[in-house]
């Protein structure tokens, strides 16, 4: 498959993902890690690909909307740039948070499947 059909592929990945997160489906949200890949939060300890969805995207109300800036398909790897605009309601105090984040998704190619290796990010004032 040519690069550019790579390309797609890994953005059609990443807008799967930001519905799975937006729909709270914390098993959908596993699936897209590799078995060995983690989400690495801003201010949380890595969380590993069995927990990713119900131990970081459950605990609150999350509405999450990724703009792609970049992706390089290198081999069986690929990286995404991206930002988002999330809107946080916590789900104990009610209190609600909007964050603008930079996201840095590391994906692996397995068994002609892209996934989820790493999935990085942190908050920055717009």
């Amino acid at each position: 498959m040519n690069a550019q059909n790579q390309k797609s592929l890994v953005e059609q990945l990443i807008s799967a993902y930001q519905k799975a997160v937006n729909d709270k489906d914390a098993a959908a949200i596993s699936a897209f890690y590799t078995s060995d890949g983690s989400l690495l939060a801003e201010g949380f300890k890595s969380i590993a690909q069995a927990k990713a969805g119900e131990s970081y995207f459950l605990k609150a109300d999350v509405n999450i909307n990724f703009s792609i800036k970049e992706v390089t398909v290198e081999g069986s790897y690929a990286f995404v740039e991206a930002r988002a605009k999330t809107k946080i309601k916590d789900l104990k105090s009610n209190i609600e948070l909007n964050k603008n984040t930079r996201d840095l998704f590391i994906l692996k190619n397995t068994e002609g499947d892209w996934k989820i290796y790493r999935y990085i990010f942190n908050s920055f004032q717009a």
